[in-house]
């Protein structure tokens, strides 16, 4: 879910552009394949840092509006290489993409390619070699050598960079500014305790392999091996043959039996490993009730907090880009006015999955501030139930037509006797009406004064002994065979 602080056009510019956003462009990303959330992810994890990159859809025209004005597109950050300058948003100051292409891809996009390197393009596995270069001035592409834009080197007309960078959040700035030491995987650190993990489940099979397929000897003398292994047959069992007089020959048998502490060690390492990276036990069951599961499975989760929220900040920063790059095209979609496109906004983006605890608390937490009259219904709505602006007043709405409707006695009077006229029930309801009226009074004519705590519970006690042995609530009773005189 987005959100948008517009700071510059009317708030009903703000409410139509969160509109298109969130339910469109928003539902798109998340139905496209791939899906670009969970691709940023995993490159922050599998790489240490992830690439966002922004273009304007050269298929989206006036008579053909088939998906997203812009596409956001999630690069392999092992073919990206953005410079170490960088903005706020975390935007490269310049960017290189070098990578393999399909000729079929380079041929529909740019038809004046001539092919220099002579490749046969009909033939199985042909690549074409692609590099792009960016920076906020200019652009250049190129396939294998042979520059494929008009001029070469053509303006940048979006007048930034369209990549966004961001890393895990697992390392740490360098102080002689190595990129290195801030691109940190989730598993950099513990490559060497898989190699252990693998080492040792290999040991495990090769024991468990010899130890249930051992070698069969057989010592004698002037015998033919070849006829012996034809005569004897041991299956997949390795066959030994030694010529010689078994009173001369001593042979050693070691028998190998898998030992407990080599399973033992084995399950050591998974735990280990299990520890460091819960996201591998993603799906798993962590305790042995539903209240362990909840709580391991949040405190472990917590570990990538900092991959979610660059995820976040990332696709923030992309939708603004989107949405500077519609302004500068003239790329206005059909359910935005004209004026709508001269607005400007500062976004932020939620994309954490949604916790069933911490959302009871936290609404649990927003409705106690809203009853004590500490935040507004609004903040009530966006800020603890997750509520776009346009969904707030249309709860509102609905909020205030059930009081004036529903939950107004006078008007549930009114329905009722129209109701009533209309099925012929009139004399039922005024006798229905008159004995509940009857009842009020009666009981209004009964109703006992208020009772104290200590009244309250006596009254419910019925025998002698009970009055004796009766302790108001609150009131401890002293542990038995203790006298305070002693």
């Amino acid at each position: 879910q987005a959100f948008f602080a517009v700071g510059k056009g009317s708030k009903d510019s703000g409410i139509r552009i969160s509109e298109l956003i969130n339910q469109v462009w928003l539902d798109v990303l998340r139905r496209q394949n791939p899906n670009i959330f969970k691709e940023h992810i995993k490159g922050q994890l599998g790489y240490g840092e992830a690439y966002l990159k922004v273009v304007h859809n050269e298929d989206w025209t006036d008579r053909n509006r088939i998906g997203l004005p812009v596409h956001f597109i999630v690069l392999n950050p092992m073919v990206v290489y953005g410079s170490p300058e960088e903005d706020v948003n975390g935007v490269p100051k310049r960017v290189i993409v070098f990578y393999e292409r399909q000729p079929l891809d380079i041929i529909v996009r740019y038809p004046n390619w001539s092919n220099p390197k002579q490749r046969n393009l009909n033939e199985k596995g042909t690549k074409i070699e692609w590099l792009e270069y960016w920076d906020g001035e200019s652009r250049y592409f190129e396939a294998d050598g042979e520059p494929v834009l008009s001029k070469g080197v053509q303006p940048n007309v979006y007048g930034f960079v369209p990549f966004v960078r961001k890393f895990s959040g697992f390392g740490r700035r360098s102080p002689d500014g190595d990129l290195s030491s801030l691109i940190v995987s989730d598993i950099r650190y513990s490559r060497d305790l898989i190699r252990e993990e693998c080492a040792t489940r290999s040991n495990i099979a090769s024991i468990e392999f010899l130890f249930a397929h051992k070698a069969k000897t057989l010592i004698a003398q002037g015998l033919d091996p070849n006829k012996l292994k034809e005569d004897i047959s041991y299956g997949a069992y390795d066959f030994n043959y030694i010529d010689a007089d078994p009173s001369k020959v001593r042979i050693d048998e070691i028998d190998i039996t898998p030992s407990g502490d080599v399973f033992k060690h084995h399950g050591d390492i998974v735990a280990e490993l299990n520890q460091r990276h819960p996201f591998i036990m993603s799906g798993f069951p962590w305790g042995t009730s539903g209240r362990q599961q909840d709580m391991s499975e949040l405190a472990a989760m917590r570990r990538y907090d900092s991959v979610v929220e660059n995820t976040e900040n990332a696709l923030a920063t992309a939708l603004e880009m989107g949405w500077k790059i519609c302004q500068k095209l003239d790329l206005k979609p059909d359910e935005l006015r004209a004026s709508d496109m001269k607005a400007e906004f500062k976004c932020s983006v939620n994309l954490k999955a949604a916790d069933v605890l911490e959302n009871d608390r936290r609404i649990t937490l927003g409705d106690r501030e809203y009853q004590a009259g500490t935040i507004s219904l609004y903040s009530l709505h966006t800020q603890y139930m997750g509520m776009t602006e346009d969904e707030h007043k249309q709860e509102v709405g609905r909020i205030l037509a059930d009081k004036v409707t529903f939950l107004n006695p006078e008007w549930a009077a009114v329905v009722g006797s129209a109701a009533a006229k209309e099925g012929g029930l009139e004399l039922e309801l005024q006798q229905v009406r008159e004995r509940l009226q009857g009842m009020v009074e009666g009981q209004a004519l009964t109703k006992p004064l208020p009772e104290t705590g200590r009244e309250r519970m006596m009254g419910e006690i019925k025998t002698p002994l009970g009055h004796e042995e009766a302790v108001p609530r609150g009131a401890r009773r002293p542990p038995e065979g203790f006298i305070r005189e002693r």
